[in-house]
Parts: structure tokens; C-alpha cells; sequence
């Protein structure tokens, strides 16, 4: 951190540091997601958890009139996705 970001900071937290700084995010469950522009046909979905630095579950899905609407699975922290046309 440079000097105005620790000055922003302890600002913040009230003048005081934390001793540690912990990432906690919070669990994310029923996430759906639509994505629009896509050519008709057949798609593998592939999902990667970077916390947990493991691939997820994949499935193939079914793009119709330019749109895919589909769950994510539950997750924490960050999800990353690839699509794939099959």
C-alpha cells in the first residue's frame, strides 16, 4: 500500500490497523445467469473455483434464439466459467 491508501484505511477502521486481514467471502447459492449473443447449438459449460484451485462441475447446455439461461453451482469467493461450442 502506498501512504494515502494506509491513510485511507486507518481512516476507516477508525485510526487503528487490524492486526491480519482475513478474506472471508460469503457463500453464494442459486445464481442463475443468462448470457445473450451467442450462436444456436450445443455448449460445454466447464466452472472453476480459484479459492478452492479445483475444476467444478461441466455440462453441456443448449443455446436457443441466441440465449443461455443456467444455474451456477454454489460457490465461495470467486467463480470462473468457460463456454466452449461443441
Amino acid at each position: 500500500l502506498n501512504e494515502l491508501e494506509k491513510e485511507a484505511g486507518l481512516q476507516q477502521l477508525g485510526g487503528e490497523l487490524p492486526a491480519s486481514w482475513t478474506y472471508a467471502p460469503e457463500a453464494r447459492q442459486d445464481v442463475r445467469l443468462t448470457i445473450s449473443g451467442l450462436p444456436d447449438g450445443s455448449y460445454r459449460a466447464r466452472w472453476y473455483s480459484p479459492l478452492q484451485g479445483t475444476w467444478l462441475e461441466s455440462a453441456t447446455l443448449e443455446v436457443q434464439d441466441g440465449q443461455l439461461e443456467f444455474p451456477a453451482p454454489d460457490f465461495t469467493g470467486d467463480l470462473a466459467l468457460i463456454l466452449e461450442k461443441q
